[in-house]
């Protein structure tokens, strides 16, 4: 991972700007989706991570008080199946092997596309 960090979605445990690729602390990585200012990794075997910006749930663990500077797994998927995800600005998508989705975060445009206007946790389907 490399490039400018304000709240640690690098997942490298700091916020300092990175100008040469560093190794991160997870292995098997499948896909990486980037946010504005959130990550977004997905293992083979479908497990996530999320690091950086908390603000409006994006990362899908709730209760949050800082930003995460490392990845940590994404609760609401352990034991899913989970395919693909993908980072928004303020909001972040799951697709389960399934063909079900899961949307958190920020919904003031209705991005989680479950037919309201409130922010998700993460702990329901859409």
């Amino acid at each position: 991972m490399l490039g400018v960090i304000i709240h640690g979605q690098l997942g490298l445990g700091d916020e300092t700007e990175v100008a040469t690729p560093k190794k991160l602390a997870i292995a098997n990585v499948r896909q990486i989706s980037v946010g504005e200012d959130h990550t977004l990794f997905l293992q083979m075997n479908g497990t996530v991570y999320a690091t950086g910006n908390y603000e409006h749930n994006k990362l899908g663990i709730y209760n949050l008080s800082g930003d995460l500077r490392i990845p940590t797994k994404v609760p609401s998927f352990l034991g899913a199946s989970v395919v693909a995800v993908s980072a928004g600005t303020n909001h972040s998508l799951a697709l389960y092997y399934t063909t079900n989705a899961a949307s958190f975060g920020d919904n003031s445009y209705g991005q989680l596309g479950n037919g309201n206007l409130l922010e998700n946790n993460g702990d329901s389907n859409s």
